[in-house]
């Protein structure tokens, strides 16, 4: 290239840069004169990774959001004070529970994440307050049928995983429990993306057996465990654990295996390897889970989940199965997914919008949802 048009092209470029500072600067001056007419606290960063601290010693990490309008933070402790940190700046807020605080977060002088910090009550307050169901409500529920051990499917998962071998030789909840395991073991868990396209469950299982690459999510994990624990003779099916809140559709699928040891539906939940026991060592079916939580009595997560996951040990029995314990979900026939009944607390009104799809009938009543198994 010629000197002179090297120059030319340098002065061109120093121009564009020019230019563009200017404007990013006008940017961060409208920004920040818009948040001091609406008196809004501004705070800088530079990276997107920042901190959040409520009280002395409860620090979480913050992903700043500009994409969002707001990024709401929400926190249950009353009179405590909620701190966030960037790399460069801080701001603080004392937390009353009619109180809502907004505030800008100004990303690299350019982007602007409107956050907004509030008062909620906590999933377990939430759960709490529905309590209640109705032991009287006679409405009929679709009727539910299990596929038989001699299913081909079945059979075909059972030979070639071993089953009666993974299985063991112990009692049946020992049973129940190593073959939990070995699901959870055997096949990864990826809740952000969907199972691989397949034909059958032993279609579906060869993809994702053993393989970190073909992952499944919550629902099709439920689905594998409810076949192994089919083709093993014990009744199963997946159950769909929902929160409140219409516009969360973050729910968890879990499954019931019916004990006839302890003569009760059994919570089991393959994506994370997880039972749960009382103080007495007995594990907990899925109206004493959500029972316990409410009534603040102790629940102990068996060791191999605990120990495996930090999340399975801080945020599973706090907020996550709290939030996702509100209303249950059965399908009638493991086989497919098109008619269904919904377990509710007598508190909700309405149509319950995350189970319209799928034609459920609706109940109050736990006796009549977890009524044993027709034999």
């Amino acid at each position: 290239m010629h000197l002179r048009h090297v120059m030319l092209y340098s002065k061109k470029q120093q121009n564009r840069t020019m230019k563009t500072t200017i404007l990013l600067v006008i940017i961060h001056c409208l920004v920040i004169g818009l948040c001091a007419q609406n008196k809004l606290p501004v705070i800088m960063a530079r990276s997107l990774d920042a901190k959040t601290r409520i009280g002395a010693d409860d620090t979480k990490n913050w992903y700043i959001s500009p994409e969002l309008n707001p990024d709401v933070f929400t926190t249950n402790r009353i009179g405590e004070t909620v701190t966030f940190y960037t790399d460069v700046d801080s701001i603080s807020f004392i937390i009353s529970p009619d109180k809502i605080y907004n505030f800008v977060i100004v990303v690299n002088k350019k982007d602007s994440a409107y956050t907004q910090v509030k008062y909620a009550k906590s999933y377990l307050d939430g759960l709490k307050e529905a309590w209640e169901y109705d032991y009287k409500d006679t409405r009929e529920i679709n009727p539910y049928s299990y596929k038989k051990p001699d299913d081909p499917d079945l059979l075909s998962i059972k030979n070639k995983y071993n089953l009666d071998s993974v299985a063991g030789k112990g009692d049946e909840l020992s049973k129940i429990i190593n073959v939990l395991l070995w699901v959870n073991k055997s096949f990864k868990h990826d809740g952000t993306k969907e199972a691989p396209s397949y034909t059958d469950m032993v279609d579906l299982m060869s993809k994702t057996y053993l393989n970190n690459e073909a992952t499944l999510h919550c629902g099709a994990m439920a689905w594998v465990l409810v076949d192994c624990y089919l083709s093993l003779g014990l009744t199963a099916k997946q159950v769909v654990c929902y929160p409140e809140d219409s516009s969360d559709f973050e729910c968890h699928s879990t499954v019931a295996v019916f004990s006839n040891q302890m003569d009760k539906w059994l919570f089991m939940d393959p994506s994370n390897g997880v039972y749960l026991t009382n103080e007495e060592n007995e594990i907990l079916s899925f109206e004493e889970f959500r029972k316990a939580l409410i009534e603040g009595r102790e629940i102990r997560i068996n060791d191999e989940a605990k120990n495996k996951n930090e999340f399975i040990k801080d945020g599973y029995l706090s907020w996550y199965m709290p939030k996702n314990l509100y209303a249950f979900q059965c399908f009638s026939d493991t086989d497919g997914e098109s008619i269904s009944n919904v377990l509710l607390p007598v508190e909700y009104k309405g149509e319950f919008t995350h189970t319209v799809r799928n034609h459920p009938k609706v109940t109050n009543n736990p006796d009549l949802f977890w009524s044993k198994p027709n034999k």
